[in-house]
């Protein structure tokens, strides 16, 4: 994946209007280069490439910990409106406090997090519950676009024009000066939340069982929430709201590597549980089996050793222990069969 993504980045940086071969891409990033061909590796096109990375990471883990919590693959910072509530301070900075990066910055981080809020309160009933924070993030975002199109047409022209190209999401622009900094704080948030990576697994299970396990499920939850908002704030706060990032990323991440471990909902973590906590109680379902002598039905949660090879039997299949004949209904509910 390392090498996949560093391919990728010298093809990047080699294409635009002065073209440049990946080799000799290579070489200049390997201090072999000098004049123009080194200013626009190092100087233009380089920020922009490690900006995309770098934020594209941060926003794919932010969409994970907003799936995971609400158990549901469209959770993510734009459908929720978060993306949308950073967008609404970083406007509010331009228009009216006249832009600036730190100004921007602290306005999109400010709405970001002022956005959660409301979304976590308006989501609370005796705790958050993954639907309902889905459908408040979703009303709120909505309202929050209303009243960022509000507050362009009514800035003058310039500011406007401004607003609407950085509302659009880009990395036009960017350079060394807005990299690093943003840089530095998304590596920061992003290592505290690969180190509650424990209690994101745990509430994974359900609040009940991660209570259970010793966890403050409510407690952890606003952490994690509070954590992947930063994230995505400072993401907007220097390149704009960019869409679908967070909500494709975690699941093409899965699909490639193959890994269930994180995936959201009841068939993530929990299908590791011992068969003892996913059984549902009461007794064993057994489906009616064939005649004597054919091939039996298994019953959930046993495993039944292979019999020896035998004249009826003889590839010593796996049967069902005797049992009386049932059917299941589709409620898991035993029904004697009538004779």
């Amino acid at each position: 994946m390392a090498l996949a993504c560093a391919v990728i980045t010298v093809l990047a940086i080699s294409g635009g209007e002065y073209d440049i071969s990946p080799w000799r891409v290579v070489q200049i990033l390997f201090g072999g280069g000098e004049g123009l061909e080194s200013t626009i590796v190092w100087d233009w096109r380089m920020p922009r490439a490690l900006a995309a990375l770098l934020f594209g990471a941060a926003l794919a883990l932010s969409g994970l910990v907003f799936q995971s919590l609400t158990r549901n693959p469209l959770g993510s910072p734009d459908i929720i409106g978060l993306s949308t509530g950073a967008y609404s301070g970083a406007l509010i900075a331009i228009t009216i406090f006249g832009g600036g990066f730190a100004a921007t910055t602290a306005g999109a981080l400010a709405g970001g997090l002022l956005t959660a809020l409301i979304v976590y309160l308006l989501a609370w009933r005796n705790g958050t519950h993954g639907f309902r924070l889905i459908l408040v993030g979703i009303g709120i975002s909505s309202v929050l676009a209303s009243f960022n199109q509000y507050m362009v047409l009514r800035a003058d022209l310039d500011t406007a024009m401004s607003a609407a190209v950085w509302g659009a999401g880009t990395l036009n622009g960017v350079s060394w000066s807005g990299v690093l900094p943003v840089g530095a704080v998304v590596l920061v948030i992003a290592a505290v939340l690969l180190y509650c990576a424990r209690p994101l697994q745990l509430l994974q299970m359900g609040d009940d069982l991660a209570a259970s396990l010793g966890l403050n499920a409510e407690r952890a939850k606003l952490l994690l929430i509070v954590l992947a908002v930063a994230l995505t704030s400072a993401v907007t706060a220097l390149i704009g709201p960019v869409a679908f990032v967070a909500l494709v990323s975690p699941q093409l991440a899965r699909r490639i590597l193959g890994s269930e471990r994180h995936e959201p909902g009841a068939h993530g973590p929990v299908r590791r549980l011992p068969a003892l906590l996913r059984r549902p109680a009461g007794p064993a379902a057994v489906r009616a089996g064939p005649a004597a002598g054919g091939r039996g039905h298994r019953v959930p949660g046993r495993h039944l050793p292979h019999l020896p090879a035998e004249p009826g039997n003889p590839q010593g299949r796996r049967l069902a222990a005797p049992a009386p004949a049932a059917v299941v209904s589709k409620r898991h509910q035993v029904l004697p069969t009538r004779h």
